[in-house]
């Protein structure tokens, strides 16, 4: 490069010149050849996609036609035989499977180990804690494998179940009132981003949310009934429907209660002006008497509310044993499910919900710790006189009853903390190994497809080329760089 330059250098000056313009000119030419070899190779990209989809048309009409003048005699057989085929190919699949799963299980175990050796490398760490977080690690990685194993076989062997599509529902049928709520809360086609679109969706997420009047208890005891009632109830929605009343129940059974409490407090203490003789705590007694914790829906709703809460709960754990699974069934690794014949000779499984099952007693004992809490502020209120004289009607209508029921309440709300964990979509799935499912226009559960419309799976436009320039132009560039 320098031996060139002092060449050029050297030269007279007009030849310097005319050396300079003939490398310019050079220099737009070629641009402008790769500018136009641009276009040519995206129209040509245009011209093979539009020729393909032309082909393809015309060899699904050629092969439409061939097909209905086949007797039928052939055409039965050519089904015949092409079940076969793809009964021989998922069968293959499912070999290879088989036969893959030692090598996967031996890289699985291996980063079992390389996690426990990095989350235990610390030198001064007790044994005793060395010991328990390996077998927690070992414990979760039991339940990853699972899921690892189902993903690769959902990726070999996809599952497919149109059937549903033959089903026919009447519009004069009353079951249309139990599909047409089950879509627009539970459906099958659409992630929460499509739901957020769905305005039926918020409509019918309002009461789920409401800690008052029971609306919340009364709205997911309905859909507890239209999951269970006529076909047979899933495994993933039970564990859905106790995950998402579990979940709002913390938020507005313990957290937006809790407020509402502080706020009936305050109101009652700083802008009551009930005229009370006597001293300030009396006419805070007066107060609290009309708009106290509890004073919205009464001793008898609040109750109805903390037994429901419990209740609804313990009846979807009851029905997962003998629910369902349409969502993907894998069929290499997995464990052989051990049935048995439960109430009224129905067939269940005790393996049904995972982990989640473990909850249940946590569940109980929460239940019956916060009714002893209720108990023992009652007897309190009794030891401290509070209700001498009174009868039990008068009792259960003062104020104290209800602030200790709705207390306890939130109490209990807030115990549900644990299942808001589970509410997590990988933690769910792991945890519990139920494949998520949906419910379809006519009411049907069946696996979650998400579909996406041709706009969003159509590929990427070609860039556009950019305009041939001339000398001109790039003088005019570098005026402007410069």
């Amino acid at each position: 490069a320098e031996a060139a330059s002092r060449a050029v250098d050297a030269l007279p000056e007009h030849h310097r010149e005319r050396f300079k313009e003939g490398a310019e000119q050079f220099k737009h030419q070629a641009y402008n050849g790769a500018v136009a070899a641009a276009q040519f190779g995206g129209e040509m990209m245009v011209h093979y996609q539009n020729s393909a989809a032309a082909g393809r048309e015309i060899m699904r009409n050629a092969a439409q036609e061939a097909w209905e003048e086949l007797p039928e005699a052939d055409r039965q057989r050519w089904l015949e035989e092409t079940d076969k085929a793809r009964a021989r190919g998922q069968g293959m699949k499912l070999h290879f499977l088989e036969l893959s799963r030692p090598f996967r299980q031996q890289v699985f175990d291996k980063i079992n180990v390389f996690i426990q050796k990095k989350a235990t490398a610390d030198k001064d760490m007790q044994a005793c804690v060395r010991y328990r977080i390996r077998s927690a690690i070992n414990d979760i990685w039991r339940d990853v494998v699972v899921e690892l194993d189902t993903e690769i076989e959902k990726l070999v062997l996809p599952a497919t179940d149109d059937g549903w599509k033959d089903y026919q529902l009447s519009s004069c049928s009353p079951l249309w009132i139990r599909a047409w709520v089950l879509y627009h809360f539970l459906p099958y086609d659409k992630s929460i981003f499509g739901q957020l679109r769905d305005p039926w969706w918020w409509i019918l997420m309002i009461p789920s949310v409401i800690p008052l009047f029971c609306a919340r208890v009364v709205f997911f005891a309905v859909i507890l009934f239209f999951v269970l009632f006529p076909h047979h109830p899933d495994e993933f929605q039970l564990i859905s429907l106790i995950l998402r009343f579990k979940g709002t129940q913390f938020i507005s059974g313990g957290v937006v209660a809790c407020f509402i409490g502080a706020a009936q407090y305050f109101v009652a203490v700083n802008y009551q002006d009930t005229p009370v003789a006597g001293t300030l705590v009396s006419q805070h007694t007066a107060n609290t008497q009309t708009s106290g914790p509890g004073s919205i829906d009464g001793a008898i709703l609040e109750s109805a509310d903390f037994l429901g809460s419990c209740l609804l709960v313990w009846v979807a754990f009851a029905a997962l044993p003998y629910s369902k699974k349409r969502g993907f069934d894998p069929k290499v690794g997995a464990k052989d499910e051990e049935t048995e014949v439960g109430w009224c000779g129905l067939q269940r499984v005790r393996t049904r919900g995972g982990r989640l099952r473990t909850l249940l007693r946590y569940d109980v004992w929460c239940f019956f710790t916060t009714v002893m809490l209720c108990g023992a502020l009652c007897g309190l209120n009794k030891s401290a006189g509070s209700w001498d004289g009174m009868e039990m009607g008068e009792m259960l209508a003062d104020y104290r009853f209800r602030a200790n029921v709705f207390w306890c309440r939130v109490v209990y709300s807030f115990l549900t903390m644990p299942f808001v964990i589970f509410c997590l979509p990988v933690i769910t799935k792991i945890l519990t190994h139920a494949e998520p499912t949906g419910f379809t226009r006519l009411g049907t559960c069946v696996r979650k497809q998400i579909e996406y419309s041709d706009e969003e799976l159509a590929p990427p436009p070609p860039p556009k080329a950019a305009e041939p320039v001339g000398p001109a132009d790039a003088e005019l560039d570098a005026g402007k760089n410069v």
